[in-house]
């Protein structure tokens, strides 16, 4: 829901220029008629992801980026007062992303990226600190075990500094890429 809440006010942001609070923005999903519509898309989001993923995960994978445009056209549709269910707005998710999951995936790639090389780098460095030679075995399972805690440490320290940096662009970039996809769509009410 948190997750969410940043996704609405990121593509708030991106379309209207307006800086929001960040705790506000954070909590957007439960305020403004967002909390029920926002809950039950998400858990639906989440299940079928995790059933997708049961059979095998890289399926699992390629429906989370299927589902991913899911929270832009629940704004979309909350904010036109368009009423639309959990499970359309993750039908529409899928028939936009049709063709578009590659770039959605190096969108993602490109920024995680950083992750996997920091947590490389951390073991590595992990791995470069011990020194096997003349040393019984207990002392060097102790000595390993200490050297792995330190580099996981240090590792979940520089890539939580590391988020803060690079989550907003990223969050920024999907907005993008989704307003890029879809235009004004779903913004525009009925006359019917």
């Amino acid at each position: 829901m948190l997750a969410w809440g940043v996704q609405y006010a990121t593509l708030a942001f991106r379309d209207t220029g307006e800086k929001p609070n960040v705790f506000k923005a954070m909590f957007s999903s439960f305020t403004n008629g967002y909390f029920f519509k926002t809950f039950l898309t998400s858990l639906l989001t989440t299940l079928f992801t995790f059933f997708w993923g049961l059979l095998l995960i890289v399926p699992g994978i390629i429906k989370s980026f299927s589902y991913a445009m899911t929270p832009y056209i629940m704004k979309d549709m909350i904010d036109s007062k368009h009423e639309m269910t959990a499970t359309e707005a993750i039908s529409e998710s899928r028939k936009i992303m049709k063709g578009n999951k590659t770039t959605l995936f190096i969108i993602w790639l490109t920024f995680n990226i950083w992750y996997f090389i920091i947590g490389l780098a951390g073991i590595a460095i992990a791995f470069l600190y011990l020194k096997p030679f003349n040393k019984p075995l207990a002392d060097l399972i102790f000595q390993a075990l200490i050297a792995y805690l330190i580099a996981i440490i240090l590792i979940a320290i520089i890539n939580f500094l590391l988020s803060l940096y690079l989550q907003p662009y990223y969050r920024q970039t999907v907005a993008n890429f989704y307003r890029t996809l879809v235009g004004d769509k779903y913004l525009k009410k009925d006359d019917d």
